[in-house]
């Protein structure tokens, strides 16, 4: 078997954990990450598996399973101010109910707080441009 089979075995989400933990190996966060971070939630949450980091040969169960989509959470935690411009995008991920499993619904939770999200348990049902707690109705 020649060296490189193995590599060409690995599963979309394995990549993606992976490029997402090696853009936290650059010198410093850079917002240009963004947008191929975004893109990158697209694509694999619906495919999302856990992926292990901690031996060339891992054996299940994991000792510290991730996800890939943890790991591009984790990426926008270190992106910090420079992931701002993610912040829309990553609200409105939080306001589908059913988008995340637990664990990286927790992840985006504490990333939306260090991005200066509002924290919330639901998402905005007023029409836009409706005032905010004022009851149906007639007006008087």
């Amino acid at each position: 078997m020649p060296v490189g089979d193995p590599i060409d075995q690995d599963t979309p989400e394995e990549r993606v954990a992976a490029a997402a933990r090696a853009l936290r190996g650059l010198d410093a966060p850079t917002g240009d990450a963004v947008p191929f971070l975004l893109q990158a939630v697209r694509n694999i949450r619906d495919a999302d598996d856990a992926v292990p980091f901690e031996t060339i040969r891992p054996r299940w169960p994991a000792a510290g399973p991730t996800t890939a989509l943890e790991e591009i959470l984790r990426t926008f935690a270190w992106l910090g101010a420079a992931g701002r411009s993610a912040l829309p995008d990553l609200e409105a991920l939080r306001a589908e109910p059913h988008a995340l499993p637990e664990p990286a619904r927790e992840l985006l939770e504490a990333v939306l707080a260090g991005l200066g999200g509002h924290a919330c348990c639901a998402p905005r049902t007023e029409p836009a441009g409706s005032p905010v707690g004022r009851p149906p109705g007639p007006r008087r």
